[in-house]
């Protein structure tokens, strides 16, 4: 009888051990006073990303062993199936056409980004140091950063799942990731406020809410039944 409880809770461990394979993260990101909630699922394999709306949500889910990206609105009911070697390549293509043609001033590829400290703060459950963030002499952005963070598996996945989604994978959003990287030697950026450059520009705010291991599951990354196919038919080489 010893025995066999034992093998019953040795096997209920592995389970648990491999039910939560991954991680959820919980943000709230405010645009100019409308807010939008963040929640992103991680593991080494797949990222999904839900953003929540009043107008409706959103799911962008990416499949590193499948090299397939999927998007779904849920507010149409659609969805959308890519390669993500396909994306990454448009992506290149467009950093590669605005390059090319002169939008991008060759002085200005590496920044200088410097973080101005201005202490301690509490976010949420976690004590930070407050920076000011420069970049060319002008102030960018005001971040936390959470040093208990520093060896949070989040922040090596966060930067691998940075050059892969749709959101952060063209290259003019590598200002954010460059910000990011930096801030990884000290912890994880848990809160952030980006300062507009004109006053018709918005005010963007993000705040991580919370941070739990989550299971990765088939059902987490499926899509819903009765949602209409929105996929764009790859093009086949026309026969000469």
């Amino acid at each position: 009888m010893r025995g066999l409880m034992f093998l019953m809770v040795m096997t209920a461990a592995v389970l648990l051990a491999a039910a939560e394979n991954g991680w959820q993260v919980t943000e709230e990101v405010t645009v100019s006073g409308s807010t939008v909630n963040k929640r992103s699922y991680f593991n080494e394999q797949i990222i999904k990303v839900v953003n929540e709306a009043p107008t409706g949500s959103t799911e962008t889910i990416v499949d590193l062993t499948n090299d397939k990206v999927t998007i779904i609105n849920h507010f149409q009911k659609t969805y959308q199936i890519s390669k993500l070697s396909d994306y990454i390549k448009f992506a290149e293509g467009i950093a590669s056409g605005i390059k090319n043609g002169g939008y991008t001033d060759p002085e200005k590829v590496e920044p200088k980004i410097i973080f101005v400290k201005k202490g301690p703060e509490k976010v949420g459950q976690w004590d930070t140091v407050h920076y000011m963030v420069t970049v060319d002499g002008k102030e960018y952005q005001e971040i936390w950063v959470a040093t208990e963070l520093k060896t949070s598996p989040i922040v090596e996945l966060r930067k691998k799942y940075a050059t892969l989604l749709p959101e952060t994978l063209v290259k003019y959003r590598a200002l954010e990731e460059k910000i990011k990287d930096k801030a990884a030697a000290e912890g994880l950026i848990v809160r952030s406020v980006k300062i507009p450059l004109n006053k018709k520009l918005p005010k963007v705010e993000q705040t991580m809410k919370e941070i739990l291991p989550f299971a990765v599951t088939p059902a987490l990354i499926s899509i819903p039944k009765g949602y209409t196919d929105k996929t764009i038919p790859a093009q086949t080489p026309s026969a000469k």
